[in-house]
C-alpha cells in the first residue's frame, strides 16, 4: 500500500510538472504574440503549479525576453512596481523639438518632464489637472501645453527649475482631449467633448475662438480626440471617425480625409500626427487600423495592416519613411510608411501602450498603462535586444568557457580563431590576454571547478599547458607532459570534480592527469577520428561523453592509475556528433548532430529518451539548466531553449551573426555566446550575454 501511495504522489507530482510546462508554454507564445501581461500571468500560473520553477532558467528567460526596451526612463514607485498599489496610466508623452526633453502625463493629474534626454535623463513633476489628456511643447521648446478632464488648458514655462505655471483659460466646453501648439508658439489649439476646435491666444487666454465645430451624427456624441498643425495656415482634427483639415484663418473645413471603410461611424480616431515635412497625415482608432493619407490631396496613400486590438497612438518616425504605433494589446509596432510591411515589433509594456513619440535620433518614446516611461531602437531586431554585446577587438571567438569572479563580476575566457586566450569581464568591458597567439595556435580550453586553472591544447604537437588565472600575465604557464604513444595536436581537454584534467587526441587517445600534474595515466577506449567534443559526468562515477565519430561514455580510472570498472558504453546515434552535454544529475546525456538533431539518452543504459525538435544546422554546442529541465542548444545561427521534459521548444534567439560558442553559467545566472560577424565583417569577434539574474 506505501508503494502504491509513492506511485501514487509521484503521479501526481509529475503532472503538476507537466501542466507547468504547458503555462509556461503558453508564456512564451504569449511573448511572441506581443503580450508581456499574458506572458506575465503565465508565469505567475507557472509558479502556482510548481513553485520550484519560480527561479528556474525557463521563467528567468522568459522574464528578461519581456524587455525588449533599450532602457526604462521613468518607473512606478516603488511600492507600485512591487504590487503593493496599482501604477497610474500615463496618456500622453510628447517630445522637445531639439530632442532633449521629454513631457508624460496621465491619470493621476500630475506632469513629469524628462530632461536630459541626451545623456542622464532626470525628472521634476508639478500637479497640473485633475487627469492630464494631453501635452504639447511649442515649437521653440520653451513652453509645454496641458489639457485635462477638468476643461482648462494650462501653459508652463520649462526654466532650470523645471515647469512654472505661466497661464491658464476655461472656455467652458467640458472635458479637454486634445492641444496644439501653432507655428509662432503664441497660440494653442484645443479640442474635447463638445466637438469644437478653439484657438486659445496666449496673450489674451480669456478671448479663445471657435474656428470650427463637427456636426454630430445621429445618435452619436464624438469628441475632438486629436489636433495637429500641418503648418502655419492648417490644422488637423479628428473627431469620431472623421478627420477635418482646417484652415486657421477662416475656420473653413479645406478637406475631410475618408478611411476605406468610412462607413463605419461606430469607429473613433483617437490619435493623429503629421509628418515632419507636413506632407503626410497619419491617424488609428478603435478599429485596430492606421492609415497614412497625402495632405495635398487627400488621397490615401497607406493602410497598415489591422492590429490585435485598439491603436491608441501613433508617429512618424525620422524623415517619415516608417511610423510607429501604440497598441492596447501592449506592443508597438514599426512599419514601412510607403508600403505598410510590418519591420519591427517592440515589446515590453505591461498592458496597453497609450502613446508613442519619436525622438530627432530615431529612437522612440511610449508610456502607457503601466506607469512606465520607455526608450526603444527600431532599428535594432527586437527579438535579440535581450542579448547585451561586448566589444573585443579582435578576431572571431571560437571556444567560450565561464571565467572567474573579479570583484565580484562575472568573466569569461575566450579563444579567438587565431589562438589568442582573452579574459572578459561580463560587466564595463574590461578585457586582458591569457596568452598571446603567438605562444602557438591554441585549440581548445577547459576551466577547472573553482576557475582557477585554465587547460589548454595546442594545434602544433606540444605539451599541454595549465594556466593558473590569479597568476600575473608575465607567468609562464605549466606544461604537461603526456605519454609517448598520445598525439597532443587538436586535443580536448576537460576536467573532473576532483580536479583531474582529462585529455583527448582527435583521433580518440585519452589520458588522465591528476590535479598535481605530476604523470598521465593512458585510458583505453574506443573512439575514433574525429572526436568532437568531451563532457565529464558532473556527480557520481568518474565518467565521461564523448561526441565524435562515436557517440560514447568511457569510466575513467581512480587515481592510483587502477583500469576503468566498465565497460564503455556506446548509443545508437545513427551520424556523427558534434556537442554533448550531462544533466546536472548525470542520469541523462544530450547529443547534438552534425544534421541539426538533438537526442536524449540514459546514461546508465544507453537507451533512447526522446528527440527535441531539431536544429537547420550543425549543433555548436549545448548546455543543460542546473535544475536538468531545460535545454539550451546552439547551432551556426540559431539558440534554442528547449523543455527537458516536454521535449517542446520554448523560445529562439537568432542574433544575426555566426555562433561558434555557447557557455551557460552554473549558476544559470547568464549564457555567453562567441562567434564571428557575417557578411564584409565576417571575422571580427562577437561577443554576447543572455543577463538571467536581473531582467
Amino acid at each position: 500500500r506505501q508503494r502504491e501511495q509513492l506511485a501514487a504522489a509521484r503521479h501526481q507530482h509529475d503532472l503538476r510538472r507537466q501542466s507547468a510546462a504547458a503555462e509556461l508554454g503558453r508564456g512564451f507564445e504569449a511573448l511572441r504574440a506581443g503580450n508581456v501581461a499574458k506572458a506575465l500571468e503565465q508565469v505567475e500560473a507557472t509558479r502556482a503549479l510548481d513553485p520550484d520553477l519560480a527561479g528556474s532558467l525557463a521563467v528567468r528567460w522568459l522574464e528578461r525576453r519581456t524587455h525588449g526596451e533599450r532602457e526604462i526612463l521613468l518607473a512606478p514607485e516603488p511600492e507600485a512596481a512591487a504590487g503593493l498599489s496599482r501604477p497610474r496610466d500615463l496618456y500622453a508623452i510628447a517630445v522637445s523639438p531639439d530632442g532633449t526633453r521629454a513631457a508624460v502625463a496621465g491619470a493621476d493629474g500630475a506632469v513629469r518632464l524628462l530632461e536630459g534626454l541626451d545623456g542622464s535623463p532626470t525628472t521634476t513633476a508639478v500637479a497640473a489637472h485633475d487627469e492630464v489628456n494631453d501635452v504639447a511643447f511649442s515649437p521653440d521648446g520653451s513652453l509645454l501645453a496641458t489639457v485635462g478632464q477638468d476643461g482648462r488648458v494650462r501653459w508652463w514655462a520649462i526654466t532650470d527649475a523645471g515647469l512654472v505655471a505661466a497661464g491658464d483659460a476655461n472656455p467652458g466646453a467640458g472635458p479637454l482631449y486634445a492641444a496644439a501648439f501653432a507655428g509662432d508658439g503664441r497660440t494653442i489649439a484645443i479640442g474635447g467633448e463638445d466637438r469644437a476646435v478653439r484657438l486659445v491666444p496666449l496673450d489674451q487666454a480669456d478671448r479663445s475662438v471657435e474656428l470650427f465645430r463637427f456636426e454630430q451624427p445621429p445618435g452619436k456624441t464624438p469628441e475632438v480626440e486629436s489636433i495637429a498643425f500641418v503648418n502655419d495656415g492648417m490644422l488637423a482634427a479628428s473627431c469620431g471617425d472623421m478627420i477635418a483639415l482646417l484652415d486657421t484663418a477662416t475656420g473653413r473645413a479645406v478637406r475631410e480625409l475618408v478611411r476605406p471603410d468610412a462607413g463605419n461611424r461606430n469607429t473613433v480616431l483617437g490619435s493623429l500626427t503629421v509628418s515632419r515635412d507636413g506632407a503626410k497625415l497619419m491617424a488609428c482608432g478603435t478599429d485596430a487600423k492606421a492609415h497614412v493619407w497625402d495632405v495635398a490631396t487627400g488621397r490615401l496613400l497607406t493602410s497598415l495592416p489591422a492590429h490585435p486590438a485598439w491603436v491608441q497612438g501613433c508617429c512618424f518616425v525620422g524623415d517619415g519613411t516608417q511610423v510607429a504605433t501604440a497598441c492596447r494589446d501592449g506592443g508597438i509596432r514599426v512599419f514601412d510608411a510607403a508600403t505598410g510591411a510590418l519591420s519591427a515589433r517592440l515589446v515590453g509594456h505591461v498592458g496597453r501602450v497609450w502613446s508613442v513619440a519619436a525622438e530627432p535620433t530615431g529612437t522612440l518614446l511610449s508610456c502607457g498603462a503601466d506607469g512606465t516611461v520607455r526608450r526603444w531602437e527600431p532599428r535594432e531586431d527586437p527579438v535579440t535586444r535581450a542579448l547585451r554585446h561586448i566589444e573585443v577587438d579582435t578576431h572571431a571567438f571560437a571556444r567560450v568557457v565561464e571565467g572567474p569572479r573579479r570583484d565580484g563580476c562575472r568573466s569569461v575566457v575566450a579563444r579567438d580563431d587565431f589562438g589568442a586566450l582573452w579574459e572578459v569581464a561580463l560587466t564595463g568591458g574590461r578585457h586582458r590576454k591569457v596568452l598571446p597567439a603567438s605562444d602557438g595556435r591554441a585549440v581548445e580550453i577547459a576551466i577547472d571547478g573553482p576557475r582557477r586553472r585554465l587547460a589548454v591544447s595546442w594545434h602544433e604537437h606540444r605539451p599541454v599547458a595549465v594556466v593558473e588565472l590569479a597568476a600575473p600575465e608575465t607567468a609562464a604557464p605549466r606544461a604537461v607532459v603526456l605519454p609517448e604513444s598520445s598525439d597532443p595536436r587538436q586535443a580536448l581537454t576537460s576536467w573532473t570534480s576532483a580536479g583531474d584534467l582529462l585529455v583527448c587526441a582527435r583521433h580518440g587517445s585519452l589520458a588522465l592527469i591528476p590535479a598535481d600534474l605530476s604523470r598521465a595515466i593512458p585510458i583505453a577506449a574506443p573512439l575514433e577520428d574525429p572526436v568532437q567534443s568531451l563532457a565529464v559526468a558532473p556527480v557520481g562515477a568518474a565518467r565521461v561523453a564523448a561526441s565524435g565519430k562515436h557517440s560514447v561514455i568511457c569510466h575513467l580510472p581512480g587515481r592510483s592509475g587502477s583500469a576503468a570498472s566498465a565497460a564503455p558504453l556506446e548509443f545508437d546515434v545513427g551520424e556523427e556528433t558534434s556537442a554533448v552535454a550531462w544533466s546536472p544529475d548525470a542520469r541523462l546525456v544530450a547529443y547534438g548532430t552534425r544534421s541539426g538533431r538533438m537526442l536524449l539518452f540514459d546514461a546508465a543504459t544507453g537507451g533512447s529518451r526522446g528527440a527535441l525538435v531539431p536544429h537547420e544546422r550543425q549543433l555548436v554546442g549545448v548546455a543543460f539548466s542546473r535544475d536538468g529541465r531545460i535545454l539550451v542548444s546552439a547551432d551556426e545561427e540559431c539558440v534554442r531553449l528547449s523543455d527537458a521534459v516536454t521535449r517542446t521548444t520554448l523560445d529562439e534567439i537568432r542574433p544575426g551573426w555566426r555562433i561558434n560558442a555557447l557557455c551557460l553559467a552554473d549558476d544559470d545566472g547568464c549564457l555567453i555566446l562567441g562567434g564571428a560577424s557575417a557578411d564584409a565583417d565576417r571575422g571580427a569577434s562577437r561577443l554576447a550575454v543572455l543577463d538571467l539574474d536581473r531582467p
